[in-house]
């Protein structure tokens, strides 16, 4: 279970069972692959101000659905992505 993570890359969240609804992305992470949150059960991700890409299918749940939150600075790269994508935001 956890991250996996190849440099500044998260490839992606390895639940394997897990429960965890909050998770925190670790700072130095700068980019955010495809499906990174695939089958996650998670429903808010804190992301660090370091994330300066993150893949449009990233957060998708299925075809239609993101069912997360994600928490970042206003005026930071995740913000502006949440808001472009249509994904729920807060502080």
């Amino acid at each position: 279970m956890g991250f996996v993570i190849k440099g500044e890359f998260l490839e992606r969240y390895n639940a394997d069972g897990d429960t965890e609804k909050t998770l925190s992305i670790p700072s130095g992470v700068k980019r955010i692959g495809t499906r990174a949150f695939y089958e996650c059960p998670a429903e808010e991700v804190y992301l660090p101000d370091s994330v300066i890409n993150i893949n449009p299918q990233a957060f998708k749940r299925n075809k239609s659905e993101y069912g997360i939150t994600l928490h970042c600075k206003p005026g930071s790269y995740a913000r502006e992505a949440a808001e472009r994508m249509g994904i729920d935001y807060a502080d």
